[in-house]
């Protein structure tokens, strides 16, 4: 009787405290209009994309983008970037903001803040230019700065840019002796080639309000 007793106050008082958290956070729900356009910003790709914001204090608050990245077969990006014929990718960006405005009614934080992310991609692509199946993992943590305005309909609005560090790690199934015509970003090569680039971010996201304090 004493143990049984003992589990429900304990359920009871888990429950309390997940109620007040939930009550005091906010969530937003979002996507990023570039991501998705633009893929993994190196090949011919698009990229759906699902982001989370929930804040944890009256200034701060954690952002999660998970997506998926595809071979763009709607749009001719060939001027921009390198055509494939078989594509496909997940992209993971993690990112702690810190905003300078306190928490208004909705209780999410809004206005000027600054970020600091680690955007994750990985890619299987076969390239059209040399036809080389190409394995490609990319980390890229940046310092950011942004703006988010919540509207009195709670929609989202947001714009960042910055800057920081890119990591690229790749594999070739095409020695670079063999490959022939050959195809670089950032002064790195696409297939087989390993390195460090300067990584500029510019991200527009819109999003919606989905409970709030």
């Amino acid at each position: 009787m004493r143990k049984s007793t003992i589990i429900i106050a304990v359920l009871l008082f888990g429950f309390h405290i997940g109620q007040s958290q939930s009550i005091e956070n906010a969530t937003i729900l979002k996507f990023s209009a570039i991501n998705l356009l633009l893929g993994d910003h190196c090949t011919r790709s698009w990229s759906p994309n699902f982001i989370v914001e929930r804040s944890f204090s009256e200034k701060f608050s954690f952002q999660q983008e998970i997506g998926l990245i595809f071979q763009d077969r709607f749009i001719d990006k060939s001027f921009l970037f390198l055509p494939t014929d078989q594509l496909f990718g997940i992209r993971f960006n993690p990112e702690v903001k810190r905003y300078f405005k306190r928490k208004p009614d909705n209780g999410m934080p809004e206005g000027v803040n600054l970020a600091l992310d680690c955007n994750v991609v990985w890619t299987n692509a076969t390239t059209s230019v040399s036809d080389a199946e190409v394995k490609r993992l990319v980390i890229a943590p940046h310092f950011k700065a942004g703006y988010q305005l919540i509207t009195s309909k709670r929609f989202v609005f947001e714009i960042s840019a910055g800057l920081g560090p890119g990591f690229v790690f790749s594999k070739s199934s095409i020695p670079q002796e063999n490959l022939g015509s050959k195809s670089y970003q950032y002064g790195i090569l696409y297939e087989g080639g390993s390195g460090v680039y300067l990584s500029s971010h510019l991200d527009f996201k819109f999003g919606y309000l989905i409970n709030s304090k």
